[in-house]
């Protein structure tokens, strides 16, 4: 069975889910935790998130306690740019973790990057307009590979090369990547009633820096790469645009394969409101010097919906898929039953 068979098993039931699940996820918290501590640890979490990816100063200001601010700053200041933070942030979902009155865990993770920002955060009481308002600021973090997290530093350097030139779907190495490591998280951190900042073997190293800074340099070549192919990067804008508008005539007339249509039948139902943020986010040109190029779209708002195009590869192979990665796990699964399918 091909793999877009595989896939249309269960697409549909994870579209409805998806719609939906944004909305089922919170009264889900609100159910296990105190309303108004998530409320407030989700205002810091948001705020981290959306401060990260357009101001990352406004966030140490307003979001990090004063030893949190140091600490970050002697991590990114001479290493890091602005825009690098900001990249890492656009592309970051976040996982979290316990809740109580005073603290909260939760960590904003990369797939891209594969990298892991974990944030505790306490309550603080402070003037606002002449009145206390209690906010939770982050009092300290951890921030590493994806590799370290998961405690498999050995197959670090393949994961970069994955990254930087996909030999498989982008799409299952995202998708293998975040179940992996949502799943790490949540062992770590599920059953944790005291958020508690957790010591990680490797997090502090030299070497796992430069792994994260690695990851973040080859961001930079693929952003500098499709900014100067003036001809990619204009397609790339105009079918975002058709991302956005979500008319199924369009995605017919370009992707022409089995795969790509039912992938788009599925797109198009998706509310407008979450069409309108799906943004440029990665580029993939031929690593053979042809005309084969592929394009990941990250929705701004809802960053664990991503969406590829690969176009380029003659008619009735142009592809278009996109995931949601609440469901990352299941993603992989079918990946890798279709392979074992084909290789009997």
């Amino acid at each position: 069975m091909n793999l877009w068979k595989h896939i249309i098993l269960f697409f549909g039931s994870m579209l409805i889910m998806t719609t939906s699940a944004f909305a089922e996820s919170w009264f889900a918290h609100l159910n296990e935790s105190n309303i108004s501590d998530l409320i407030s640890a989700s205002y810091t979490e948001s705020k981290l998130r959306e401060l990260g990816s357009t101001n990352p100063r406004r966030m140490l200001e307003k979001l990090f306690a004063p030893g949190a601010a140091t600490k970050w700053r002697s991590f990114t200041d001479r290493d890091c740019s602005e825009e690098q933070i900001k990249d890492f942030f656009i592309g970051a979902i976040l996982f979290r973790g316990p809740v109580s009155e005073r603290g909260a865990i939760a960590a904003f993770y990369n797939p891209f990057w594969d990298a892991i920002l974990i944030t505790e955060s306490f309550a603080e009481q402070i003037p606002v307009k002449g009145k206390l308002e209690t906010i939770r600021k982050v009092n300290d973090f951890s921030f590493l590979s994806g590799a370290a997290f998961r405690g498999k530093m050995e197959q670090a350097e393949s994961v970069l090369q994955d990254l930087a030139s996909p030999q498989y779907s982008i799409s299952y190495v995202i998708c293998s990547l975040f179940a992996e490591t949502k799943k790490k998280f949540d062992d770590l951190y599920g059953n944790q009633k005291l958020p508690l900042l957790l010591e990680i073997e490797n997090e502090k190293s030299d070497q796992d820096w430069k792994r994260i800074l690695s990851a973040s340099a080859l961001r930079l070549t693929m952003v500098s790469s499709l900014v100067k192919n003036k001809e990619d990067y204009r397609e790339i804008r105009q079918l975002a645009g058709i991302l956005q508008k979500g008319k199924i005539s369009a995605f017919h007339l370009l992707f022409s394969s089995d795969y790509a249509k039912m992938m788009s039948q599925f797109f198009v139902k998706l509310p407008p409101r979450v069409r309108a943020d799906f943004e440029p986010y990665a580029y993939y040109p031929d690593r053979k010097g042809g005309k084969i190029r592929c394009y990941v779209y990250v929705n701004s708002r809802y960053p664990r919906l991503f969406a590829v195009m690969v176009l380029g590869t003659g008619y009735g192979k142009t592809t278009f898929e996109w995931f949601d990665l609440a469901y990352a796990g299941q993603i992989r699964d079918v990946f890798e039953s279709a392979v074992k399918e084909a290789e009997k």
